[in-house]
């Protein structure tokens, strides 16, 4: 099993492969390219936005020097992309924040109807409730109210039967996701 630094490093080439499929993926009419070729790595905003924001917040401690280089370069390479189709990353933003919205719920119905729910499916689906949370503070006040509402609502259901405890991620991983915000990240459902 690999450690959180080792997933992290994973991460880092995942965002570089992401940044340099963005101007395509930004110009199509995709929210998600379907699998047509053996590449595994298929961008979305949320995708990648959260790998960033991860990568950037536990670069100092678990990033080497070339690491965190090349970090600063798939950043860039994101950002032009972005700065060269102005209203895209909104755009899209929001078409996935709807469409994972709908995943956690999928998700989440699955989850509470399991008896016995695991950690392990647990773990798998919290990804989307994490891209979710991105998109939401990437796109900031552009979001609709039915989607925030939406959103409190699902996290409702969930409180209802979460139990709080352990960080169900990497330990290493823990500096980028304060209980206080990923609340959800800290236990497990009962």
């Amino acid at each position: 099993m690999a450690t959180g630094k080792e997933e992290l490093v994973n991460d880092l080439s995942i965002l570089e492969a992401m940044a340099a499929k963005m101007p395509e993926y930004l110009s199509s009419n995709e929210l998600f390219w379907r699998k047509i070729d053996s590449d595994p790595v298929q961008p979305t905003l949320g995708g990648y936005l959260m790998r960033q924001d991860r990568l950037q917040a536990l670069s100092d401690t678990l990033l080497d020097e070339g690491q965190r280089r090349q970090l600063a370069a798939a950043i860039a390479r994101f950002e032009q992309a972005v700065n060269e189709q102005p209203g895209r990353l909104e755009a899209k933003g929001q078409q996935e924040l709807e469409s994972r919205l709908r995943q956690w719920e999928i998700a989440l119905k699955e989850l509470l109807d399991d008896e016995a729910p695991t950690l392990a499916y647990y773990r798998a689906d919290i990804e989307t409730r994490v891209i979710i949370a991105t998109l939401l503070a990437a796109l900031r006040q552009r979001t609709e109210p039915a989607v925030t509402d939406k959103l409190a609502g699902l996290d409702q259901t969930l409180r209802q039967r979460w139990q709080p405890g352990e960080f169900v991620w990497p330990a290493e991983w823990q500096p980028a996701y304060p209980r206080s915000e990923y609340w959800w990240l800290y236990g497990r459902l009962n």
